[in-house]
């Protein structure tokens, strides 16, 4: 039986701008847009403390599995995925209790993928 994806909630994001969140079952998927000024590391940083704060203080570790995508623009004006990365339950477990910190997200997650053009 397939579920329907739901349109969840605007989530708060420290670094950057929310663009949207994607609810399929027990899983999320959450896309934000940063600013192309931002260094590799910072872009990383970033990500990291946006996702953090997502699973310990909104709500976000109610899922099984959490899709972050960051989106850029380009100089043409589209926006490109800049980083994506998947974390699964346990994961998001030790992010909110703190086992994991903000820094060793990226490290601990699946899928990960930064662009090339960093």
């Amino acid at each position: 039986m397939k579920i329907s994806k739901k349109i969840c909630p605007i989530f708060k994001i420290q670094n950057g701008e929310f663009l949207e969140a994607n609810r399929e079952g027990d899983n999320l998927v959450i896309k934000t847009k940063i600013a192309n000024n931002n260094t590799y590391k910072t872009i990383i940083s970033k990500s990291e403390l946006n996702i953090e704060d997502i699973i310990k203080n909104q709500g976000g570790d109610e899922f099984k599995e959490i899709q972050y995508i960051s989106l850029m623009k380009t100089q043409l004006g589209d926006l490109d995925k800049i980083i994506s990365f998947t974390l699964n339950k346990d994961t998001i477990k030790q992010i909110k209790t703190g086992e994991i910190k903000s820094n060793q997200i990226i490290e601990n997650s699946i899928d990960t993928w930064i662009s090339p053009n960093l």
